[in-house]
This record gives structure tokens, sequence and C-alpha cells, in this order.
């Protein structure tokens, strides 16, 4: 099954809020506890009267946040491919990536996990450190009805599966993070 397809800029920002949050839910509740906490200590001190001199540690604090948004768009502008179109199909040797600056297959041996949100299918090849992500991204609106983009879900699965099994036995299996992504379970 081959999918065509023009990887735009919300494709990209889709996937990459979905691979920078998936591992972070604690920690956005921290920092939303950790706002919280500096509203009230700002506020009280100053039998409840609200300025923004009180508050300036907060300001600043919430530079962090704007700055993470700002830099995952720009990524997602860089990356989306300017408009080029992108053909993606399985192969038994891999998934086969073809676009007009070249063509290649990604062996099954080369992917961690497949994972999928409500926008895309993501065919992780390598997690480089915690904030960055290589990955194979195809948007769901690439394929003609739901029922073919879970057909080539399917597929890529048990391609996938059985690329691992060939493996040899020195490597070690690579957990998957989420309950989105493919696990090596008996799902054969």
């Amino acid at each position: 099954m081959e999918v065509r397809f023009f990887l735009t800029r919300k494709d990209l920002w889709h996937f990459l809020t979905y691979a920078f949050f998936r591992r972070r839910h604690r920690f956005f509740v921290l920092l939303l506890l950790m706002y919280a906490l500096l509203i009230l200590m700002a506020v009280i001190p100053n039998e409840l009267s609200f300025s923004l001199i009180g508050l300036w540690p907060l300001l600043l604090l919430l530079i962090f946040p704007v700055l993470l948004v700002l830099r995952m768009r720009r990524i997602a502008a860089r990356g989306a491919g300017r408009g080029r179109e992108h053909f993606v199909s399985i192969a038994p040797a891999g998934i086969r990536e073809k676009t007009e600056l070249g063509e290649g297959i990604r062996s099954w041996r080369t992917i961690k996990t497949i994972t999928q949100d409500s926008y895309n299918l993501s065919l992780v090849t390598d997690t480089m450190d915690a904030n960055a992500v290589i990955a194979v991204v195809i948007p769901r609106r690439a394929f003609a009805a739901p029922q073919d983009a879970e057909t080539f879900l399917g597929q890529a699965r048990q391609q996938w599966m059985h690329g691992r099994e060939m493996l040899p036995a020195t490597v070690p299996e690579i957990p998957p993070h989420s309950e989105q992504e493919t696990s090596t379970s008996d799902e054969r």
C-alpha cells in the first residue's frame, strides 16, 4: 500500500506537540502548580492587592513556555518540506520513502516504535535526547478513509514485528512509551 501526501506545517506541529508532551505531563502539572503558588505568594503578602510589580517573577517564568512554543513552531515550519510531495509505502525490507529530493528504504530494524494519535501515524526511528525525535510522519488525512489508515498501520505493525524477530539476540528490546504505541507482545 502506498500513501501520497504533502507534509504541512500543521501536520508537523501536531506530531511535535504529541512527541513533546507525551512524556512530560507531570512536568507541566508541576509548572502550573508553581505558577499558582507564585501568584499566591505575590498577592497574599500585599494584603490582596494585585500589582504587576509583585508578579514580575511570574512574568519571567511565563517566558519559558512562550519560547518553547515559538521554537516548536519554527521547527515545524522548517521541517514541513516546503510543499514537497511524499510517497510512503510498506515493503518487506522496510518503509520506502520517496520525495523529489530522493528515495530510500528505512529498514524495519531501525524503527523503534510505531505510534498514532488523532492526527498522524508515526514510525519513530530514533529518540536522540529528551527534545529530539526522528520519525516518518504520515498524516491521517493522506488516507481516503479512516479504515485505510488502520489497514496501513496494521500492515506496518505486522512487517515491523516480523522485521524485529530477525534481530540478533544481543540487541535489547526497546520498551514502548505510551499506550498508543505498538508493543512487542503477542499481537500477531
